[in-house]
Parts: C-alpha cells; sequence; structure tokens
C-alpha cells in the first residue's frame, strides 16, 4: 500500500485501467479510509492501540489510505503523533515515483515477449510529495523565521479542511453500488488486514 486516491489515478495510465474501475477504487479509498479517521481515535482512547507515541505513529501512516486521513486520524490523538505518521505516510507517497517506473517496465518488456507493442506513458510525478521533500528539508535548516511557521501551520488547518472536503465532494456511493458487493468485499478484507496485519507488524517491530 503506497498512497490512496492518487496512487490509483497514478497506475491507471500505466495499467490502462478503465475509468470506471479507477472511480470505484477511488471511492472505496475514500470510504475505508475515512472510516478509519473514526475509528483510530476511538481505538487508542479505548486503550486497544497499546503502542507509545512512535510506534502509533508508524501504525497510523502505515495503515491508512489518504494523507489527509492520516493526518485525521493522528490529530485527534496528539501532535507528536500526527507528526510521526505524516512522515511514514509520505515516506509511503515517495516510493510512487521508482514503483511506477518498475511496474512501467515490467509490463512493457511482457508486453515485447508476448509480441504486442510496449508504449511507454507518461510518468505521473506525485508533486506533493515531491514539495512535502523540499518543504521538510527547508524547515530542518531553520532558516524560516517562527512567525512564518506559525502562520503556515494556521493555513495548514484550512488546507486540510479544504482537502478533506474535496474527498467528500469526489466520492460517489452510487459508484461503488453499481461495481457490486464483490467489490465491496474485496476492499473490506484489505481494510482488515490493513487493522489487524499492520498491528501485528508494527507489535513486532517495535
Amino acid at each position: 500500500a503506497i498512497c490512496g486516491a492518487a496512487a490509483v489515478l497514478a497506475f491507471e495510465p500505466t495499467l490502462r485501467a478503465a475509468p470506471h474501475k479507477s472511480a470505484v477504487a477511488v471511492a472505496t479509498v475514500v470510504l475505508f479510509g475515512t472510516l478509519s479517521m473514526f475509528l483510530y481515535p476511538v481505538f487508542y482512547h479505548a486503550g486497544w492501540l497499546n503502542f507509545d507515541t512512535q510506534a502509533l505513529g508508524i501504525y497510523i501512516g502505515g495503515t491508512v489510505h489518504e494523507v489527509a486521513q492520516v493526518v485525521g486520524a493522528a490529530s485527534n490523538i496528539d501532535p507528536a503523533t500526527t507528526e510521526v505518521a505524516t512522515i511514514v505516510k509520505m515516506t509511503r507517497v515517495a516510493l510512487l515515483v521508482p514503483v511506477l517506473l518498475v511496474l512501467g517496465m515490467y509490463l512493457r518488456s511482457a508486453a515485447s515477449h508476448a509480441g504486442g507493442q510496449g508504449k511507454s506513458a507518461k510518468l505521473p510525478i506525485p508533486w506533493f510529495a515531491v514539495g512535502f521533500l523540499v518543504l521538510a528539508i527547508i524547515n530542518s535548516l531553520d532558516i524560516i523565521p517562527a512567525d512564518i511557521v506559525a502562520a503556515i501551520r494556521r493555513l495548514d488547518v484550512f488546507a486540510l479542511t479544504m482537502a478533506m472536503t474535496a474527498l467528500g465532494i469526489e466520492t460517489r456511493f452510487a459508484q461503488i453500488r453499481k461495481a457490486g458487493p464483490r467489490v465491496m468485499a474485496l476492499g473490506f478484507i484489505l481494510y482488515v488486514w490493513l487493522l489487524l496485519g499492520g498491528y501485528g507488524i508494527v507489535k513486532l517491530a517495535t
């Protein structure tokens, strides 16, 4: 699991997926990711996520689908967890480009061996991930005045609200109903694996 809707849309031209299938995939990502925003804080405050701050951030950042959903879930716990979760999530997003390159080369090679024409599609670059890395480096240098950083943090709250609003506007539950119960069942199975499998992996690693 690299990313959420951004990964679905980035892989669409490489896999030559039908647009309606991509729309269903995005809708399920939004549905289960939004569910995580509410469930994770509930699980934490109920005492079911017995992690320290770092491990909890790794768990949230490694299992929740979208960046905005990661921030939404972790911010209902504490700022330190939010920081760790965001870094983990953006590390996942940063893997998008190399995985796209490897998959594209594999598909071209497979098409060539099959006697087809492996035409390369333009590589979609997740610019928000690039921007995150650049700003993280700049912020680490401590060259931005504190008052500007404070203003950016206030703007961040507004930007996050707009991001979550955009996710809601783009969600069409009719697309999920049209896809049928098998798609929802698969999405639910993968979601349970993220919850339980991710918990077990983080528990063993920490």
